[in-house]
């Protein structure tokens, strides 16, 4: 039970503040969530802040990696556009934005413990649109440019978009993208053999 009675805290904790922010997530209407007496929330945790960490690393991390975690399927490239074409921001994982930028956005400016935590996060889904494009450099599929660079573009790019619910900003960025496509080789055409 006491298990449950934690990872309770955590589910209700990251749904309210996904949906409202940090500052506007009140703790008391967590806890009536939760049926959980507040006493039972200290035992665990010391104090909101403290909560709000653990619910960074165990519940915004996790999800975060996954709702960007790029499946190769037929290309790298290919497979890069396609997860741009699939974001639905509809679906429960942006209903409410993104988890990580919305705390990025309201806390990174005002707490160090939380600006840290979620660097890790932002650096981990950067390294993996890096990675995506760095092999579709190597395997010929877009032009040669800095994957570091253009991974932090896409990223940002996303993110705000995301935030915004803007198709516009997703569909712009996935055609700046395809101007990245490189150009199929044309073999040479054979030269012409006169009889004279």
């Amino acid at each position: 039970m006491a298990k449950n009675t934690r990872e309770t805290l955590l589910d209700y904790t990251f749904a309210e503040i996904h949906k409202y922010g940090y500052f506007q997530a009140s703790t008391s209407d967590i806890l009536k969530k939760c049926k959980i007496p507040k006493g039972s929330m200290y035992h665990y945790f010391s104090s909101k802040h403290d909560l709000t960490l653990c619910v960074i690393r165990e519940r915004v991390k996790p999800k975060t990696l996954k709702n960007y975690h790029i499946k190769v399927i037929n290309g790298y490239f290919e497979s890069l556009i396609s997860f741009l074409e699939s974001i639905n921001f509809s679906k429960k994982a942006f209903y409410h934005g993104c988890a990580m930028h919305k705390l990025i956005v309201e806390m990174s400016h005002l707490d160090e413990a939380f600006k840290k935590e979620l660097d890790v996060i932002f650096g981990e889904v950067h390294a993996h649109f890096r990675l995506i494009l760095s092999e579709s450099i190597k395997q010929g599929e877009i032009k040669k440019c800095d994957a570091s660079e253009k991974g932090n573009y896409i990223l940002t790019t996303l993110l705000g978009a995301i935030s915004l619910k803007n198709e516009m900003a997703l569909q712009t960025l996935i055609k700046e993208l395809r101007v990245l496509k490189a150009l199929k080789k044309q073999s040479k055409p054979a030269k012409q053999q006169t009889l004279f």
